[in-house]
């Protein structure tokens, strides 16, 4: 409960210069907001699939800047500024990293990451509704397309790749945040995001790694599933569940969080 990171994110000086992003400073609560947006229609997942890198440059990276502000034109020069900005941004952030490591003692809470290709659809390309539509829509589109970009894009050989050695000083091997999951029935998981969260925990628990998961929503409605994972493979942050009922149902995983802020001080 104390923390959950120890980098920075969401560099706003940089979304700025590059037509705006999706995030933005409340000034009331100083709390980072995030809009609504997506950058791929609902015909072109057979078009993303063949060719991820040139849809990527040709229609995503295009929408992104002009999506906020439609007359927006990149230059050369507000481009080598935003990547000057990308560059002050990292060696600030790995400033901060080491300030936590080597003075205060503190933990990565992982190593690498694993995002699901339907994570990727609901948060970036398609939107949050987009994709709630293209589950009752395009069933057969979207299975195959995740199936198309997701050894690509979980690199889990790239995790496979890594000694232990250098795992030292983290929490997990791997964390993931289930976020498009509070969009979802028991249904819809099964088909649409179950069959490759196992193909990652399989491969986890065969290279003896470890999985943190951020879990937004509630989750419980998928225990038939995850009760299915190895035992010592996986912990889990809940979010919307109650703790003791994720204990009752979950005794398979291990649980981080769920403490009230009275007990927390």
């Amino acid at each position: 409960d104390a923390y959950t990171n120890l980098i920075t994110r969401n560099p706003m000086r940089l979304t700025e210069l590059l037509g705006g992003g999706n995030h933005f400073l409340d000034p009331g609560d100083e709390m980072i907001q995030s809009v609504e947006h997506g950058y791929m229609d609902p015909e072109e997942f057979h078009e993303f699939a063949k060719e991820p890198d040139k849809f990527y440059w040709e229609k995503v990276f295009p929408r992104y800047l002009t999506q906020n502000k439609p007359e927006y034109t990149l230059t050369y020069g507000t481009f080598k500024k935003a990547m000057q900005e990308w560059q002050d941004f990292t060696a600030y952030s790995q400033k901060m990293l080491d300030m936590n490591i080597n003075e205060f003692g503190a933990l990565m809470y992982y190593s690498r990451m694993v995002r699901l290709p339907l994570e990727h659809l609901a948060l970036d390309l398609r939107g949050l509704r987009g994709a709630s539509m293209d589950m009752r829509r395009k069933k057969d589109e979207i299975l195959e397309w995740s199936d198309s970009i997701f050894d690509s894009y979980s690199n889990m050989a790239g995790f496979n790749a890594v000694s232990s050695s250098e795992l030292n000083g983290f929490v997990a091997d791997i964390t993931m945040v289930w976020q498009v999951v509070s969009l979802m029935s028991p249904k819809q998981f099964e088909t649409f995001y179950w069959p490759q969260l196992k193909r990652v925990i399989d491969n986890a628990a065969a290279n003896h790694q470890k999985i943190f998961v951020a879990a937004q929503g509630t989750i419980l409605r998928f225990a038939d599933f995850l009760q299915e994972v190895p035992k010592g493979v996986m912990m889990i942050h809940p979010e919307g569940d109650d703790i003791r009922e994720c204990r009752e149902k979950l005794p398979n995983i291990a649980l981080a969080g769920g403490l009230p802020t009275s007990i927390l001080g």
